[in-house]
């Protein structure tokens, strides 16, 4: 976007923008108002204005990456009718998500930056944002694995993975540390 494009946007949009790139830079705890304003070119009381707080920023950040996260990656109708197709695409849609550097890929790297440096609002959003989704894959799996598997066997699976989303993303981030920290030199 142009210079001039970028400042005919409105306030309220330049913060949300900023916010979004700053916090799945940075995570919730390491960002500050000031930068965000700073790199948004608004008056620090805009925040409060536009948003009532950090934390409520933060929320609609959460709101615009899940979005735009569902609409790159959304599962088809023929996956959704098969538990193994809608498995199978919902774990090729998660991975190829977590490696997606344009804003369909920012809400993988706000979870990596909240599992990494947790704070309240991290845990609080998972908690609202997620458990639609573990229930969602907790009712594929058990229609995948038969009425005769244990809640306790399907958790464990939806576990296994998730878990392994949470490697890949770390893994991830950990990889592009060291590559920035030798890139910087001794």
């Amino acid at each position: 976007m142009s210079e001039s494009a970028e400042k005919a946007k409105g306030t309220k949009e330049r913060l949300l923008d900023s916010a979004c790139r700053i916090f799945t830079e940075k995570g919730f705890r390491d960002t500050t108002v000031a930068e965000i304003c700073e790199d948004a070119e608004a008056n620090i009381a805009a925040v409060n204005y536009h948003f009532g707080s950090k934390e409520e920023l933060y929320r609609e950040v959460w709101r615009r990456a899940l979005e735009a996260n569902e609409l790159a990656y959304a599962i088809s109708e023929e996956d959704s009718s098969a538990p193994k197709s809608w498995l199978k695409a919902h774990i090729r849609n998660r991975v190829l998500s977590i490696f997606d550097s344009s804003e369909a890929g920012w809400f993988p790297r706000l979870m990596e930056r909240g599992m990494a440096n947790p704070s309240e609002i991290d845990e609080e959003l998972k908690k609202e944002v997620l458990a639609p989704r573990i229930r969602e894959s907790e009712r594929q799996i058990k229609k995948l694995l038969g009425e005769r598997a244990s809640e306790q066997h399907v958790r464990c699976c939806v576990i296994n993975i998730v878990s392994l989303y949470a490697f890949l993303n770390l893994g991830k981030m950990a990889r592009e540390r060291l590559v920035s920290h030798t890139e910087a030199g001794p």
